[in-house]
């Protein structure tokens, strides 16, 4: 079942992300690191990640086209440590100007990884139709397990071949 929101509704289901996060325990946390506290949820709007191909697109979005754009990394980063261990989810929103053509084909690889020896957390191949609508926000969760504090990277990958509009990603712990 695929679920579009408004991006109007993103700073309400944050607020609800956190409060859901505040009432989790967090054991595994002295595990790794006695007193350190994990952010319960953090946006990472475009304008605050790297990019390594596409362009700004409206006030804080980034988009990437084809015949205009190289492929590669959409966005990386951000290199944060604070999430602590156990299990977390990236979400991506994201949007696509068309659901129908190469329905199938791979238009972006969504990857969570460790920055220290480039560890591949978890990864998720997206098509257009993964997406329930053309021109409609959309989110993408990509669920791991987060070592003892490593420094994270999230990224996607951009194959060429169809306009992807990102507009930030979220990671909170589960």
């Amino acid at each position: 079942m695929h679920r579009i929101f408004p991006r109007t509704a993103l700073p309400r289901l944050a607020s609800a992300a956190l409060a859901l996060g505040a009432l989790v325990s967090g054991p595994a946390l002295a595990q790794c690191a006695a007193g350190v506290q994990a952010t319960w949820g953090d946006y990472f709007w475009s304008t605050q990640l790297p990019h390594q191909t596409g362009s700004a697109f409206a006030a804080s979005d980034w988009q990437v086209r084809p015949g205009i754009d190289a492929p590669g990394y959409m966005i990386y980063g951000p290199y944060i440590k604070d999430f602590g261990v156990g299990s977390h989810r990236a979400v991506y929103v994201l949007k696509v100007d068309d659901i129908a053509t190469t329905p199938k084909a791979v238009i972006a690889s969504l990857k969570v990884y460790t920055r220290k020896g480039n560890r591949i957390l978890a990864h998720r191949d997206i098509s257009r139709r993964d997406f329930a609508a053309a021109n409609e926000w959309q989110y993408f969760t990509v669920h791991f397990d987060n070592p003892c504090f490593e420094e994270l990277e999230t990224t996607i990958y951009w194959p060429g071949t169809a306009r992807l509009i990102f507009g930030q990603v979220h990671v909170v712990n589960d």
